[in-house]
């Protein structure tokens, strides 16, 4: 790749976006004069992108097993609950039964 400077009044600009301290400003001061950026930064810029964008959609598939998982968990722990009550009243009926035997 070869490299090219950006002209004082680009340098400038983004210096300003910076200087804001806000990302989505620099975020978009980018994407606004994208096509003014030399090649090789349009290079970087992009594969940055693309790196981003596979991070977050990694993360949010960690995000959606976790939440499965927890799901999974709370209907294992209510099927237990479950059984636990089933044999709380055939306990309770055998005791009926043997109150009532004459």
């Amino acid at each position: 790749m070869t490299s090219h400077s950006i002209s004082p009044e680009l340098e400038q600009g983004f210096t300003r976006a910076l200087q804001t301290g806000e990302e989505t400003k620099v975020r978009q001061f980018l994407a606004d004069h994208f096509k003014e950026l030399p090649e090789d930064l349009q290079d970087d810029l992009i594969v940055a992108l693309v790196e981003e964008a596979l991070g977050k959609h990694a993360r949010e598939d960690e995000a959606m097993d976790s939440v499965q998982k927890q799901g999974l968990a709370a209907f294992n722990l209510l099927d237990r609950a479950k059984e636990e009550i089933q044999k709380h009243r055939k306990l309770g009926e055998i005791r009926k039964d043997i109150q009532n035997a004459p």
